[in-house]
Formats: C-alpha cells, sequence, structure tokens
C-alpha cells in the first residue's frame, strides 16, 4: 500500500495502487490511483470547475517525489472502487488552468516577454 499527501492539508492518504506514466509527446506525467475508502477519496474529490482550484498533492515513489494535481475522481460503491487521476503540475500552464494572454509584442525577445510575464505574477524579482 502507498500513500499520498494532500499538501493544503499535510494530510496522508493511504492508497491501493498507484501508477505515474509519461507519454514523449506530452509535457505533463499522468497519475492514476486506487484510493482504499471511500472517505478517503472524498477527501481528493477535486472541484467542478477546476481553474485554480485544484487539489495538490505530492506522492512519493522510491527516492523520488512527484508534485500532482487531482483532476478528476470516480466512485463506484457496487465495486468499491475509489478511483483518481491527475497529472504533475506543469499542467497548471496549459488550459484551463493558465490565464489567456491577449497582449501583443513588438521588438522583443521571447525570453523578455517570459520574464515580464513572470514578473507581473510575482515569479520573477
Amino acid at each position: 500500500m502507498s500513500e499520498l499527501k494532500k499538501l493544503a492539508t499535510n494530510e496522508i492518504i493511504p492508497l491501493q495502487n498507484a501508477t505515474i506514466s509519461s507519454d514523449i509527446e506530452q509535457f505533463v506525467w499522468s497519475f492514476s490511483a486506487n484510493c482504499a475508502t471511500k472517505t478517503d477519496l472524498q477527501k481528493l474529490i477535486p472541484p467542478a470547475n477546476l481553474g485554480q482550484n485544484y487539489i495538490s498533492v505530492s506522492y512519493k515513489l522510491g527516492n523520488e517525489t512527484w508534485q500532482m494535481i487531482i483532476e478528476d475522481s470516480n466512485c463506484n460503491d457496487t465495486n468499491f472502487d475509489y478511483s483518481i487521476t491527475g497529472k504533475s503540475k506543469t499542467i497548471l500552464l496549459a488550459e484551463p488552468y493558465a490565464k489567456s494572454i491577449t497582449q501583443t509584442w513588438l521588438n522583443t525577445t521571447a525570453q523578455a516577454i517570459c520574464n515580464e510575464l513572470c514578473t507581473d505574477n510575482g515569479g520573477l524579482s
């Protein structure tokens, strides 16, 4: 049995199994797991409107710790199957999490644009 930590509360939640995978075509890692109980699953159900309201977790696999967000959950009481799926935090750079940019830049570099966006959003200083 493995476990993950719900970062908002530092609560440890046991899992029956978990899988982390990557596709060479993707920029994110995928995560899936089965919770041991329905009560555990309820602690990880993401909000209906994801956006900036996601559940952030960490999962330790061997010597590596993975930072993930939970994107979906499934509760099947008939089979006692309580599953979650999610992705690595790099998904926050894509929709529906990231804000759209409508600004146009002229005579600049990609690095200057990135620096400006990071500074405007509290990243670089």
